[in-house]
């Protein structure tokens, strides 16, 4: 673990934190849905966050093209027409 997390970036990291931020903020509001349904909650609000001055929507989808590579992060995909939101 400690090797995967020498070998990320201080953007990685800073994103990864975010994400995490995020993520934790809608705890209570996530309960019982899947992990799709989660991440629709608050991805609009990230990448707007994570898009501000300074950074780019290229540079947030190469950062986040680069993750999976280290295991702390996945895309979640899904078809959102279907998704039932409680």
């Amino acid at each position: 673990m400690l090797q995967i997390l020498n070998e990320l970036s201080v953007r990685e990291l800073a994103l990864l934190e975010m994400l995490d931020g995020f993520e934790c903020a809608l705890a209570e509001e996530s309960e019982g849905r899947n992990l799709l349904q989660r991440a629709t909650l608050f991805w609009a609000n990230f990448t707007r966050e994570r898009t501000r001055p300074g950074h780019s929507e290229n540079e947030l989808s190469g950062v986040l093209a680069r993750l999976p590579r280290t295991g702390c992060y996945a895309e979640i995909t899904g078809d959102t027409r279907t998704m039932e939101v409680a």
